[in-house]
């Protein structure tokens, strides 16, 4: 396949796709597809890389997912509940108590401990709305939880 080739078959996907938009899309080549493409034809390659590899949904644009789940929205949400503990009594001081546990070697348990304490309460203490600032607890300490393990595994 010419380059010209690879070029028709890749803008025939681009507007075969409902959700075409050039920033919805990135290329696994990092844009340097056509480059790629070109060394390999001067060096005699028998097979060239498919035009499809070369046009993915960027899974860092929210334009290309259609998420079934509103997790985009939620995780919107989450990270606006993190903000406001930022702002809380938990960190009027320089350090967070959670800093402290982790640094003592007690954040794994700290952390896991919180996530059960919360589960097991949801849904049994005050309103909907309760319910749900306690599954976005639930998650914080999970988000938490993943420092804590790359940081011990690193």
């Amino acid at each position: 396949m010419s380059i010209e080739e690879v070029k028709n078959e890749i803008a025939k996907k681009q507007a075969q796709d409902p959700r075409h938009d050039q920033s919805a899309f990135k290329s696994p080549f990092n844009g340097h597809y056509e480059e790629i493409v070109n060394n390999l034809v001067e060096q005699g390659a028998s097979q060239l890389p498919y035009p499809e590899d070369a046009l993915q949904p960027d899974v860092n644009s929210d334009y290309a997912i259609d998420y079934k789940f509103n997790e985009d929205q939620t995780l919107e949400e989450l990270k606006r509940h993190i903000n406001k503990t930022y702002n809380s009594h938990y960190s009027k001081e320089k350090f967070q108590a959670t800093e402290f546990i982790i640094d003592g070697g007690h954040g794994t348990g700290f952390c896991i401990g919180n996530i059960l304490k919360y589960a097991q309460r949801y849904g049994k203490k005050g309103s909907a709305s309760d319910a749900r600032r306690d599954l976005m607890k639930i998650l914080h300490y999970a988000v938490i939880q993943l420092h804590v393990h790359d940081t011990e595994n690193d």
